[in-house]
């Protein structure tokens, strides 16, 4: 059984008073300054994020962008596969709406809990493979730890971009172009890329 974690002990009393609960759950996330509470309470309009200020490396999503506008314009199968909780679910749903609204063949997959597991799996690239005959695996809300994954879809002939915000160990997986960022969500992470995607123009397809 979950035993839950009370992080703020200062209070000795049930409390209705609305600043009183906002405080505590400022304090339970480590925000004290002025500014990251205002950032807080208050985020900045998404249009306004600055990729370098969030930590993502913009070679890297140039890279990613160049690759899959090559995907849409060749009419290879992308595959979006996501996490299933909330975050991964909502940001499969953003990129692969963006790229449905940019004609590309793609389908988005979210692996089974109990079947498959967290994470993209050697189970679920070969369901990738043999299903949608994938060309392109674009990660939402996971990847970074993948390895030995993103290693076997390679064998495959699978391109793989990584979408991700967990904390990265010291050795990242092989990918095609990883958009990695601890600022934000998972799904935040993914509307970036289907931002950059949307905004920026189609690279000449070589010959």
């Amino acid at each position: 059984m979950k035993k839950w974690q009370i992080l703020s002990h200062n209070i000795k009393h049930k409390t209705s008073n609305p600043n009183a609960i906002v405080n505590i759950l400022l304090a339970n996330r480590g925000l004290k300054t002025k500014k990251e509470i205002e950032e807080f309470l208050n985020p900045p309009n998404p249009s306004s994020l600055n990729t370098s200020r969030l930590g993502i490396k913009t070679e890297q999503l140039g890279k990613a962008v160049k690759r899959i506008k090559k995907a849409i314009d060749t009419h290879e199968s992308i595959i979006v596969y996501g996490d299933y909780d909330a975050d991964g679910v909502c940001g499969t749903a953003i990129l692969w709406e963006a790229l449905h609204n940019l004609k590309a063949n793609v389908m988005p997959y979210i692996p089974h809990r109990v079947d498959e597991g967290y994470g993209l799996s050697k189970k679920g690239i070969d369901a990738a493979k043999s299903q949608y005959q994938a060309n392109l695996i674009i990660t939402v809300d996971h990847g970074i730890g993948a390895i030995e994954q993103i290693d076997y879809a390679k064998k495959l002939g699978i391109d793989v971009i990584i979408t991700d915000h967990h904390v990265t160990s010291k050795n990242v997986p092989n990918a095609l172009a990883t958009i990695h960022t601890i600022n934000l969500c998972g799904a935040g992470v993914a509307w970036l890329l289907a931002s950059a995607l949307i905004s920026k123009p189609s690279p000449p397809t070589p010959n």
